[in-house]
């Protein structure tokens, strides 16, 4: 099972190969591949570090150096999404709830509003607004 930040969801359905260096990006594409191939892999939404904080450049033995800032990024997608901490999902349930209640909507805005990597996932989606 894999342990994955609510935000993360984001993350991932944003991602499209940049990081922040070639070893965030090597275990992201591992990390989006599985859950491609495996879309009913049941995952843990977890507010803490998780498989792709463990080779974020920003993770400092499992403390994130923005970890105020992330909790409320993974409080605001699970307020959003009408989940909690600690709940199993299939992937592919999170991944629709995500694009329908948070994509779709633009209300994706709310949980990334700070992020640095704002401006690269909000060029994928004309309704961004700064």
């Amino acid at each position: 099972m894999l342990y994955i930040r609510p935000h993360h969801g984001l993350c991932i359905a944003h991602y499209i190969g940049y990081g922040y260096d070639n070893k965030f990006v090597r275990n992201m594409n591992l990390v989006t591949a599985q859950l491609t191939n495996d879309p009913k892999q049941e995952i843990c939404l977890r507010i803490t570090a998780d498989v792709l904080c463990s080779c974020c450049p920003n993770n400092r033995s499992g403390v994130c150096e923005t970890q105020k800032k992330v909790e409320q990024y993974d409080a605001k997608c699970l307020e959003l999404c009408g989940l909690t901490d600690h709940q199993l999902i299939r992937w592919q349930d999170f991944q629709k709830i995500i694009s329908n209640r948070l994509l779709q909507t633009g209300a994706w805005q709310q949980v990334c509003k700070e992020c640095c990597w704002l401006t690269v996932c909000g060029e994928q989606y004309p309704d961004y607004t700064e």
